[in-house]
């Protein structure tokens, strides 16, 4: 399983944002605007995982952090979903109304 090392790349992140030559200038249409940079996103480095004790057979996939990251998945697709579906049912609420 490849991994990224997340503070190495915060790390990148922080450094390019104290470059002057990484900020991207961006145009304000309005003095109301709020000033703002932009950064090019980070190409992240992929790494293997390590796993922590491989098993008799050589399987080294660690189930614990299967569930962990298939849990966490599965909740974020179900707020995912709630959301559309807030989103959907205002749709069809205002479709409903007649105007």
């Amino acid at each position: 399983m490849r991994d990224i090392d997340f503070a190495s790349e915060l790390k990148k992140v922080m450094q390019r944002g104290r470059d002057a030559t990484s900020v991207v200038a961006l145009m304000m249409t309005s003095t109301q605007h709020i000033p703002a940079q932009a950064l090019t996103p980070p190409t992240a480095e992929l790494q293997y995982r390590i796993p922590d004790q491989p098993s008799l057979d050589g399987n080294t996939v660690d189930m614990d952090r299967e569930r962990t990251q298939f849990a966490d998945n599965s909740l974020q697709y179900q707020m995912s979903l709630s959301a559309l579906s807030g989103q959907i049912k205002g749709m069809m609420n205002v479709l409903q109304s007649g105007n």
